[in-house]
This record gives C-alpha cells, sequence and structure tokens, in this order.
C-alpha cells in the first residue's frame, strides 16, 4: 500500500511541474503572426477584408533570453478601396514587443513599436526616412 502512495505522489508531482512549464512559456511565433495580421487589418478601410500571404515573424537580432520575444511580422497585405474592390498586395511589417501574462495564461501583453503598409510604387528596396529599409527590418522577400 506505501508504494501504491508513493507512486501517486511521484505521478501527481511529474504532472504538476510538467504543467509549470508549459505554462512558463515565451509567447510564441505564431501568436506575433497572429497579433501582427491584427494590427496591420486594424489599420485598413475594411479591415474584414484583408487578405495577407508571405507573412513572417523575423526576431529581433538582439534578442535577450527570457520572457520578452521581440520582432517584426512581416509580409504583404490586399485590403478593399472606398470603392469595395481589391487594391493588390502591398508590403506590410509591424513590430511586435511581447509578454506573457502570467504562468498560468496562455494570453500575451504586447506593445506595438513602428508599422507600415507599403503605398504603391514602393517595394521591398524602398527607404524610409530613418534610413532603413523593409529588408533590414524584415530580411529578404520569399519567393512565391
Amino acid at each position: 500500500k506505501y508504494d501504491s502512495q508513493v507512486m501517486i505522489v511521484k505521478k501527481i508531482i511529474c504532472l504538476s511541474l510538467a504543467c509549470i512549464a508549459l505554462a512558463a512559456c515565451k509567447p510564441s511565433e505564431e501568436k506575433a503572426l497572429q497579433l501582427g495580421q491584427q494590427e496591420i487589418a486594424n489599420g485598413l478601410m475594411d479591415p474584414d477584408s484583408a487578405k495577407f500571404k508571405m507573412v513572417r515573424f523575423n526576431m529581433d537580432k538582439n534578442q535577450k533570453s527570457g520572457d520578452v520575444v521581440s520582432g517584426f511580422v512581416c509580409g504583404r497585405v490586399a485590403g478593399k478601396n472606398g470603392f469595395g474592390a481589391y487594391v493588390g498586395y502591398h508590403p506590410f511589417y509591424v513590430h511586435l514587443k511581447m509578454t506573457s501574462k502570467g504562468m498560468f495564461s496562455k494570453g500575451v501583453s504586447y506593445e506595438v513599436g513602428e508599422k507600415a503598409i507599403y503605398p504603391d510604387g514602393r517595394d521591398e528596396s524602398w527607404i524610409d526616412l530613418d534610413g532603413n529599409s523593409y529588408v533590414s527590418r524584415c530580411g529578404p522577400t520569399p519567393s512565391e
């Protein structure tokens, strides 16, 4: 009887440790992609019309270990104009800094830094006023 109680206690301890380890994880790349697309869509005339492609997460190069995950969500977005027609895909980026809300929460707190949707005639090689380009923030664009 004593051995079976010890086994039960060991199982409970192992299960508890596994739950704590999973709950204390950093925010995921998938969460960054979801939040980034949501931020870009909210800036469109018709957020529900947003179509995305070639979306990726480019983690900051100076990323430190810990609970904070930061980087650029990049890709291309198309949305409807005032006449209800799609205007074609344009490069976009948004910088996110995410922190887990807590040990037992799947949610994240996040801050939005710089973000942009490139207008017609500007592609990934465009240099912004701050001297940075899309490529310097997002890396090379993957082929379609």
